[in-house]
């Protein structure tokens, strides 16, 4: 109790809002283990809402992200994702872009 935290490393890590969640400002702050860590735990935990967050680190400039990123995306949706997270990240951007537009696509409801 009584514990003091250096508010300025916190808006560092967190943002100016301090009420975010942890692992989505990790996603987009944090450096490329932080975000390894963070992807996988939304992956495991099967977080469906972390999709759209987790597609733009398919072509992390780090392969770690990448790797985990596929992984994480594949155990949330249950479906083989087409991108080769070994291929340079600039060749999965527009890959990781159409598949999340067509994902959407296909799960939006219709009348």
């Amino acid at each position: 109790m009584g514990r003091r935290y250096d508010r300025a490393a916190l808006r560092r890590l967190y943002g100016d809002n301090l009420t975010v969640n942890a692992l989505d400002s990790t996603l987009a702050r944090g450096k490329a283990h932080e975000q390894a860590v963070a992807i996988g735990v939304l992956g495991e935990r099967r977080v469906t809402r972390a999709v759209p967050l987790l597609a733009p680190h398919l072509a992390h400039e780090y392969p770690l992200p990448r790797f985990s990123a596929k992984h994480a995306i594949e155990t949330i949706t249950g479906e083989p994702l087409p991108i080769d997270p070994k291929r340079p990240a600039a060749e999965n951007t527009e890959q990781a872009r159409q598949w999340l537009a067509e994902r959407h696509a296909a799960t939006r409801v219709h009348p």
